[in-house]
């Protein structure tokens, strides 16, 4: 389930790494930077399908997609709109977007890495282990 999903989402980055490409190239810019850029949106993807996939092994499929989607809608708050909420700092730095750096324009930060691979493999060497355990149950 894992590998499927995986290969999904990349599917998904791919056809938008080829459009950030092409609008670049269209637009006169270099487009290596930006391409490589797309890779955040990858790193980002399989940490919340690790955590997805956690899910779906500890709880079940049921509750999988509803929480992830909960997860992504509030990092976004937190981390596009809370400023003008005002939410404070403890809040927003939860949100795994603020820690990619720029990553468009060349500025990665390792932090943000580090934290999706994490999530990404912990989260799926959880649900694998999760499903197995609800397996040898039934």
């Amino acid at each position: 389930s894992a590998v499927g999903l995986t290969a999904s989402m990349l599917v998904v980055v791919a056809f938008t790494a080829a459009a950030v490409g092409a609008g670049v190239a269209l637009a006169g810019g270099d487009p290596a930077t930006p391409l490589a850029g797309t890779l955040a949106l990858a790193l980002y993807g399989a940490a919340f399908l690790g955590i997805g996939v956690a899910i779906a092994g500890l709880a079940g499929p049921a509750p999988a997609a509803p929480a992830v989607a909960v997860l992504v809608i509030a990092t976004f708050v937190a981390d596009v709109l809370g400023d003008a909420l005002r939410l404070p700092d403890q809040l927003t730095m939860l949100a795994l977007s603020t820690h990619m750096g720029r990553p468009f324009v060349g500025e990665w930060d390792p932090v943000g890495i580090v934290a999706c691979v994490a999530l990404a493999v912990g989260g799926m060497l959880l649900g694998a282990w999760g499903m197995h355990r609800r397996d040898l149950r039934a």
